[in-house]
């Protein structure tokens, strides 16, 4: 399956909103954060949801879990 990925106008650039995910534990925050990211064209649609894409740390990405946030921009 092909995304097309379109350039944002430049009413779009300037537009920019803040978002926070907020969550139990368990609850599909990284999931989210990752499809996301990938619905901006960042990571591949095959490693959505699986990528951990803001788990920068080590220990993050050794144990499964987000300790830190982390920022981005789309």
């Amino acid at each position: 399956m092909k995304v097309k990925v379109e350039q944002p106008t430049e009413a779009q650039v300037n537009s920019g909103r803040n978002l926070s995910i907020i969550a139990h534990v368990d609850h599909g925050k990284s999931t989210l954060t990752d499809s996301l990211i990938q619905r901006a064209g960042i990571i591949a649609e095959s490693n959505a949801g699986d990528a951990r894409f803001m788990d920068s740390r080590k220990d993050e990405q050794e144990r499964g879990i987000t300790i830190k946030s982390a920022g981005v921009s789309l």
